[in-house]
């Protein structure tokens, strides 16, 4: 979500932070797909496109979009690997 682009100046809470500590103390069987890092290199290489809705935080068509796509290929790669 937009949540993971908040600066230290709008949340006390560092998201990514927190998600990366939580992946790490997960079963290392269980895989997962982290969005975080790709929609925030995303966003930095294209800043003309709306992923996130301001209001909300939600994804935006475009970022349904990018999203799906970034899973598919990354599902590609576990099922198949």
């Amino acid at each position: 979500s937009a949540r993971n682009f908040y600066s230290k100046k709008i949340s006390k809470v560092d998201y990514n932070e927190m998600n990366e500590i939580l992946i790490n103390n997960l079963n290392k069987n269980i895989k997962v797909i982290n969005l975080s890092k790709y929609l925030i290199n995303y966003q930095t290489l294209n800043p003309d496109e709306v992923i996130f809705w301001k209001r909300d935080g939600h994804y935006t068509p475009r970022g349904y979009e990018i999203s799906s796509e970034f899973v598919k290929e990354k599902l590609k790669q576990i099922i198949f690997k």
